[in-house]
Formats: C-alpha cells, sequence, structure tokens
C-alpha cells in the first residue's frame, strides 16, 4: 500500500507569495497572503523528494526536502509536510514513514 502525501501546510511570513511544487510530477501552486497558512493540495504516492519555490514578484527561491532508504533496506516516504517562509528562508518539518501502512 502506497504512503500518500495529501498536502503541504505552509506559513507565509513574507508579503503575499506563490508557493509552487516542482517536483515530483505536475507543477501545482497556491497563492499565500502575508502571516497566512495554506494547504497545497498535492495527494502523490510513495514520495521520497519534493522541490517546492517561493516568488512574490521581487524575490524568487527555491528548497528541495527528501529522505534517504535507510541502510536496513527499507523504503521511507514523505507523508506530511510544513513550512513556515520568510522572503527566501524556508524552514521545512518532513514525516516519514514506510509503505504499506498507508
Amino acid at each position: 500500500m502506497p504512503v500518500i502525501l495529501k498536502e503541504i501546510t505552509i506559513r507565509n511570513h513574507g508579503p503575499k507569495t506563490t508557493f509552487t511544487l516542482e517536483e515530483p510530477g505536475t507543477k501545482k501552486s497556491i497563492d499565500i497572503d502575508q502571516d497566512q497558512t495554506g494547504a497545497l493540495k498535492v495527494d502523490l504516492p510513495d514520495v521520497d523528494f519534493l522541490r517546492l519555490s517561493a516568488n512574490d514578484g521581487s524575490h524568487s527561491s527555491q528548497q528541495s526536502f527528501g529522505v534517504k532508504t535507510a541502510l536496513a533496506g527499507y523504503n521511507y516516504y514523505i507523508y506530511q509536510v510544513e513550512i513556515s517562509y520568510h522572503v527566501g528562508d524556508f524552514n521545512g518539518r518532513i514525516c516519514t514513514r514506510t509503505g504499506g501502512w498507508g
């Protein structure tokens, strides 16, 4: 059973910004106003890497998040992402689990 990443929660501390999921899969975007939180709906299975971009019209930046398969041979996948953003600075937390737990 795949591990599903349903959404990416983003807290924007900068000016109104467009956040875009660049990888994996199809690009998806959300505009978030200053000091607001938004949820970028993605519904992606078995994600071990993602790349986000942020553009507020004056500044553009990118950040990647990923996990590495453990030496024990288990694959870990991202099921939750929470990001705090302030003009060019991504501070993120990802939660992972092994496949088969839905």
